[in-house]
């Protein structure tokens, strides 16, 4: 490793820290400034309303995509299941946003927006 490479990571502890040698810098500098990306969304997140992180992306895709279903907002947000059903459970608990509609074959969490407690055609 050069030299400059070896001053960035000892210079920035917060991208330097937990580098090993011999392993490939870009995906280590790719995964610190991901990770420190992130850190700062949610802070700005947190900062500025009521929201975490995973709720704010369910909603951005509630208001943007044709999201029908638990299954395709899990896709969406890249956050696993189970936060996203905690999310799910939240929203319904604040009567925010699904309902659930139950088919022969599946039981599907539908989503659609709220209006003083009552769903919008």
């Amino acid at each position: 490793m050069n030299e400059s490479i070896q001053s960035i990571l000892q210079n920035t502890p917060s991208i330097g820290k937990g580098y090993t040698p011999g392993t490939s810098l870009a995906t280590h500098v790719s995964y610190k400034l991901t990770n420190l990306f992130l850190v700062e969304i949610e802070r700005l997140i947190k900062d500025n309303s009521d929201l975490n992180l995973a709720s704010w992306r369910a909603l951005r895709g509630l208001s943007t995509l044709d999201i029908s279903s638990q299954k395709e907002l899990v896709k969406y947000s890249s956050f696993d299941q189970g936060q996203m059903s905690r999310v799910s459970y939240q929203f319904r608990e604040a009567r925010f946003c699904f309902i659930t509609t139950i088919s022969r074959r599946q039981t599907q969490l539908a989503f659609c927006h709220y209006r003083r407690g009552k769903g919008l055609s």
